[in-house]
């Protein structure tokens, strides 16, 4: 499994989104940090799942969201660092 970082996910979830992110009017190269999908209307209650899938799917993992603040999950900047630690410690429990 290869190091996944937060900054690769940030760039997958705005290219999945970025129809949406750009009819909503936002700057696709200067995506607040604290962006929130759900908030915002980008995604909806079934576009959680959906995005926690894809990133699952893309990035080959399992995320734990376990210990991930509901209010983050939909998050930009803390969900990615949330997939990135996620997979670190995935990486580590197979070495």
């Amino acid at each position: 499994m290869r190091h996944i970082t937060a900054a690769e996910v940030r760039a997958f979830l705005i290219e999945r989104y970025a129809s949406a992110l750009s009819s909503a009017g936002v700057s696709l190269d200067s995506l607040a940090d604290d962006y929130d999908l759900l908030e915002r209307g980008i995604i909806d209650s079934i576009g959680i799942l959906e995005m926690i899938g894809a990133v699952e799917a893309e990035f080959e993992i399992e995320l734990d969201l376990e210990h991930l603040d509901a209010e983050s999950l939909t998050k930009i900047g803390p969900f990615c660092r949330h997939v990135e630690g996620s997979a670190h410690a995935q990486v580590k429990e197979s070495a």
